[in-house]
């Protein structure tokens, strides 16, 4: 059987449906912002904010330093979005456990 080559329209309309977003540009721009956002979490977690930089997260996440700042504006901005949608994770599932001990 001859292999099949993704072309790039292809791996786009993939990205597409995996975030849900009609823009193929936009949907590779959220990837790319949740995967530094992913290495940011991690490297975060394991050495404090301090001790983490950008040049860290960027090799964590496999891409450039041009990358992050085009969706961040300092380390700082990263890590209070990073706080956010994780703390906001956290509060939803406290809030379901609280609702789901309510219910029994």
């Amino acid at each position: 059987m001859p292999a099949t080559k993704v072309t790039g329209a292809a791996r786009g309309a993939g990205v597409q449906a995996a975030v849900g977003i009609d823009n193929p540009r936009e949907a590779r721009r959220l990837q790319r912002r949740a995967r530094l956002m992913q290495a940011a979490l991690a490297m975060f977690a394991a050495r404090g904010y301090h001790e983490s930089s950008v040049d860290d997260i960027v090799a964590r996440a496999h891409m450039s330093k041009t990358a992050f700042y085009d969706q961040f504006d300092s380390k700082e901005h990263c890590f209070r979005e990073v706080l956010a949608q994780e703390g906001g994770d956290l509060i939803h599932a406290v809030i379901a456990a609280k609702s789901e001990l309510l219910t029994t």
